[in-house]
Formats: structure tokens, sequence, C-alpha cells
């Protein structure tokens, strides 16, 4: 469907952008609770 190879990773790198940038507040909160647990690496690299 896309003439590009690259717009599917442009259009996923954008959304990915879009949903961090919504998603700053909540992810700063679920940074400092799981900083003890270690589990803010694990969170970051999930979907």
């Amino acid at each position: 469907m896309a003439i590009f190879p690259t717009q599917p990773l442009v259009k996923g790198l954008l959304y990915a952008k879009a949903l961090r940038s919504s998603m700053t507040v909540a992810e700063k909160k679920l940074w400092k609770q799981s900083a003890t647990t270690g589990r803010a690496g694990s969170f970051r690299e999930s979907p």
C-alpha cells in the first residue's frame, strides 16, 4: 500500500512521538514508582 518502504516506519515514529508526548506525565510517575524495582527500562521498551 505504501509507495515508499520507509513510510510505515516514519508513521510509527510519529505515532510513538505523539503518544510519548501525551504520556510524559504518567511516564514520569511510573518512572518514579518503578525506579526502586528496576522496571523503568522494561516499561519504556514496552509498546
